[in-house]
């Protein structure tokens, strides 16, 4: 069974003690009961002072010189203890860590109730967690504002199912595959909330039925006959270790700001030769955007994907490395803001289907856009990371400071938004649709 690591740095030490006592001692370890967390200490610093326990008060055994005792006895039944009391008894459990992270050890039952035990106190205990505190009375778009994003604690968005008040990360993902088997949960969104209305109007006013089969990338769409997509389902994709990464690069990007002492990245509209505002941002909700951090140009972007990347996506994420390297802005993610856009790319262009039942998906995801290079070039590079801020290569060894994204802006059918880390972007939603 795996934890964080420097979950049971003392946890071990514990067991190590009891295991190092005497050999006729009969102390046994066992899970103590709940006390209030201590205030000095961090979150997740250790297995006590993560999840409130109380540490087992364990005696010191002095041994009596040159280990007399260990001498086999010519009548065992004779003395007070058997020959199996004298010998150091195997623990049923051990504890050791890897390189990421701490693990326990041991006889499949014995892991198993100790697994269980901890995931009980994790879970019930009121006073589990600290309160971190959170810049309330900071004001957002100041330098301060973003030093302050940049050493947050991470949290799961509030709206998310598993979300927990007062409840840690680290706690988060400590119970969450034991309790469902896997690393994420697709949440269905109710058809009758503001999420779900914003969505489809989102997809309905960022489709051009007009555009359908324009472009390289839309080959084989203008054999079908459709005038809109019709959206059948959309879930939410709850994955707390893959949003926990894409948390910690938004906080690189706010820190980043901080140290330029800057409060914000100019926002695409604000981009010389910009054609204007990321158009999902017009239809996002007052609740959605709220969720947004628009200093470092958080946004919703689209992804058309084919169905076999799906449960890969909801896994790990979108991963760069597996883009197209004769894509028009090298090999990376790319996000639309127009339905349109990702339409194109979930099917292949001598498999095109449409109609009911022949059910297609896209994404809907964050992305962290942070500080954006406008291309307007024609015939742009083929990128491999975000250029320079400098020279505008990607490849520079002279200066020290590179974009966070590319903007597509060439005057084409459709702008383009391309990251070039995978943690740069979170599939938050997983909208299902027909061509109709």
């Amino acid at each position: 069974m795996a934890y964080d690591r420097g979950t049971f740095d003392e946890f071990k030490t514990a067991l190590a003690q009891v295991r190092s006592s005497a050999p006729g001692s009969r102390r046994h370890f066992s899970i103590p009961s709940f006390h209030k967390p201590l205030p000095a200490m961090t979150p997740a610093s250790n297995f006590y002072g993560q999840i409130g326990l109380q540490r087992p008060q364990v005696q010191p055994f002095n041994a009596p010189p040159n280990n007399q005792f260990v001498r086999r006895p010519a009548h065992p039944l004779q003395h007070r203890h058997s020959e199996s009391d004298i010998r150091p008894r195997q623990p049923s459990i051990k504890t050791y860590q890897t390189h990421t992270r701490s693990r326990v050890s041991g006889k499949r039952q014995s892991v198993s109730d100790a697994h269980k035990e901890i995931l009980k106190l994790l879970i019930n205990d009121p006073e589990k967690s600290r309160k971190h505190p959170h810049p309330k009375n900071v004001k957002r778009g100041t330098v301060e504002f973003a030093e302050s994003m940049a050493h947050q604690e991470a949290n799961i968005p509030h709206y998310w199912e598993l979300y927990k008040e007062n409840t840690t990360f680290s706690e988060i993902l400590s119970i969450f595959k034991s309790a469902f088997g896997t690393d994420y949960k697709k949440i269905a969104i109710d058809a009758r909330g503001s999420t779900y209305s914003t969505i489809v109007k989102m997809v309905n006013e960022t489709f051009d039925s007009t555009k359908i089969g324009h472009g390289q990338d839309a080959k084989g769409l203008e054999r079908l006959s459709y005038s809109k997509l019709w959206i059948t389902k959309i879930q939410r994709i709850e994955n707390p270790q893959l949003f926990r990464k894409y948390v910690h690069k938004r906080q690189e990007i706010f820190l980043n700001l901080s140290k330029m002492n800057l409060a914000c990245c100019q926002t695409v509209r604000q981009l010389p030769s910009s054609s204007g505002e990321i158009t999902t941002h017009n239809y996002l909700s007052q609740t959605m955007r709220k969720e947004l951090f628009s200093e470092i140009n958080e946004v919703y972007l689209f992804h058309g994907t084919k169905p076999d990347t799906i449960k890969t996506i909801c896994n790990t994420g979108l991963d760069p490395r597996l883009g197209s390297g004769k894509a028009m802005f090298g090999s990376g993610i790319y996000g639309a803001e127009k339905a349109s856009k990702a339409d194109q790319y979930t099917d292949g262009s001598l498999t095109r289907t449409g109609g009911p039942g022949k059910e297609k998906k896209m994404f809907l995801m964050r992305v962290a856009l942070g500080n954006c290079y406008l291309c307007t070039d024609l015939n742009p590079q083929k990128y491999r990371r975000p250029p320079c801020t400098k020279c505008k290569r990607d490849d520079c060894k002279t200066h020290d400071s590179n974009y966070d994204s590319v903007v597509g802006d060439n005057k084409k059918l459709f702008r383009e938004f391309v990251v070039y880390d995978g943690v740069q972007c979170y599939p938050e939603y997983l909208i299902t649709y027909e061509r109709r």
